[in-house]
């Protein structure tokens, strides 16, 4: 969403008789505010209470150019009071709804929603534009091009309480004669919820995770760079009949320091032609996924979203990343029973000479977890058909990653172990995402005795197998 500025006036729904000039602005890295050049003076409001913040508010308004919005909640950020009689009122706003003038907080509900996501055209490779023939000449020296275009049908898919569609839509604009023309076309995804959820309650539902969706298919950060809803409530009469009106929401966006660099389609792990004929079955897995691992899935998107991170940070975080994954997926097993444990230290205890028993009777009690090690390695192991050819010794790999982690989190004594070198840190942190990205994409369905490799053939896998580091 790009920044803008606008200027308009602005009213409290229950006192729109006083309206008051101020200047909107939109910006992804400083958010949304509105400069008021007055303040809203309503019946209840004294000076002896202006400077209380108070709670968010709803706000509507209309800009210069006739555009009519919703401010959401609302957040008095300050008062400027002056002698002169020029008083002026700041907000800083969660959300502008554009579109139409919502009065009240409870019909901030939608059931109808279009996404466009970056990265969305790339894993959704089609196309309807296509050549009717070569370039003609006429006996005039004009050179005709002729291009058509085959309307493409959506592909739609039900979830547990929504339908969700992917689909093309085009647009055209030139200059009257057509000398230039410039067509456009996107891919976008629509939902259609079967009840009105609010933004928040949407947002966390599919918002969210179809972007990290998306971001885990194509191998880079998604964005969603438009959003328009619909509500069942908000209607509009056209040619004598009740219309939806459609909405245009604006939210501010962090970019992520990761889509400075060129995306390369080489970076993709899955297409949405490789997963259309089970699209629901992935998307549905997905939510299931990322609600049964959510700690390690914050862990793990954090570093793909931060604006900056040090690579120390982001190596911590894909470590426990993948052992809470292991942690919450094998809960329990590999453990001894309480009975069971103390009836083994007793057992340990006993065949061992009386003068040791004391400095390790408290080193067994601390075994009686699984170590950091031994997760590494299962996920290793069980994806070792992707993990190995990347690693001299998958065992040293783990040793020198636990050493690191416990470096790095503890202050623990340095060791030999300890990696050090940045090279090796980045290293590091390449092969740890791609066993996460390997454990999720196995939940998922994706890797198959079919396709064991889904990480072959792209950018980052062939780097890190054509330039090995021993660890």
């Amino acid at each position: 969403m790009e920044d803008y500025e606008t200027r308009g006036r602005w009213w409290r729904p229950e006192e729109p008789e006083r309206d008051v000039a101020g200047t909107l602005r939109f910006s992804n890295q400083k958010g949304i505010a509105l400069e008021l050049d007055g303040v809203f003076m309503t019946k209840e409001h004294s000076w002896l209470h202006v400077d209380d913040v108070g709670d968010p508010i709803l706000l509507n308004g209309i800009s210069n150019n006739g555009s009519r919005m919703t401010l959401v909640d609302a957040q008095r950020t300050g008062t400027v009071r002056s002698s002169s009689g020029y008083d002026r009122e700041s907000y800083t706003i969660r959300y502008v709804l554009r579109g139409a003038c919502i009065e009240r907080e409870e019909d901030l509900s939608f059931d109808g929603h279009r996404l466009w996501y970056t990265g969305l055209p790339e894993w959704w490779s089609r196309t309807g534009l296509h050549s009717q023939g070569p370039i003609e000449l006429d006996d005039a020296g004009h050179r005709t091009l002729r291009l058509g275009y085959t309307d493409q049908d959506p592909l739609t898919v039900r979830l547990a309480d929504a339908e969700l569609s992917v689909m093309l839509a085009w647009s055209d604009s030139g200059s009257r004669p057509r000398r230039h023309v410039e067509i456009r076309e996107d891919v976008l995804l629509s939902i259609r919820t079967d009840d009105p959820l609010t933004l928040d309650k949407w947002s966390e539902r599919y918002e969210g995770p179809l972007r990290e969706l998306l971001t885990l298919a194509t191998g880079r950060p998604a964005l969603l760079s438009r959003l328009m809803v619909e509500s069942p409530t908000i209607l509009r009469e056209l040619s004598g009949h009740s219309c939806r009106v459609p909405l245009e929401i604006d939210r501010p966006q962090h970019e992520p320091s990761e889509l400075s660099s060129a995306w390369s389609p080489m970076d993709m792990l899955f297409s949405l032609d490789e997963i259309a004929s089970d699209l629901g079955g992935v998307i549905q897995r997905w939510l299931d996924v990322r609600e049964r691992y959510t700690l390690a899935r914050q862990l793990y998107f954090s570093a793909r979203y931060a604006p900056y991170m040090y690579k120390q940070t982001e190596f911590v975080n894909l470590v426990q990343a993948c052992e809470s994954y292991h942690a919450i997926r094998l809960k329990n097993r590999g453990r001894k029973s309480p009975e069971a444990h103390a009836q083994a230290v007793g057992e340990v205890l006993a065949a061992i000479p009386d003068k040791h028993i004391e400095w390790v009777e408290p080193r067994l009690e601390a075994r009686s977890r699984i170590s950091l090690e031994d997760r590494l390695l299962f996920l290793c192991h069980e994806h070792e058909d992707i993990i190995r050819p990347l690693l001299g010794s998958v065992e040293s790999f783990c040793r020198r990653v636990v050493a690191t982690r416990h470096f790095l989190t503890h202050g623990t004594r340095r060791s030999t172990d300890v990696i050090t070198d940045m090279r090796e840190i980045l290293f590091a942190d390449w092969v740890l995402r791609i066993l996460f990205e390997a454990c999720v994409l196995g939940e998922l369905g994706i890797i198959t005795p079919a396709r064991i490799n889904p990480f072959e053939g792209t950018s980052r896998y062939e780097h890190l197998r054509t330039h090995p580091l021993e660890l």
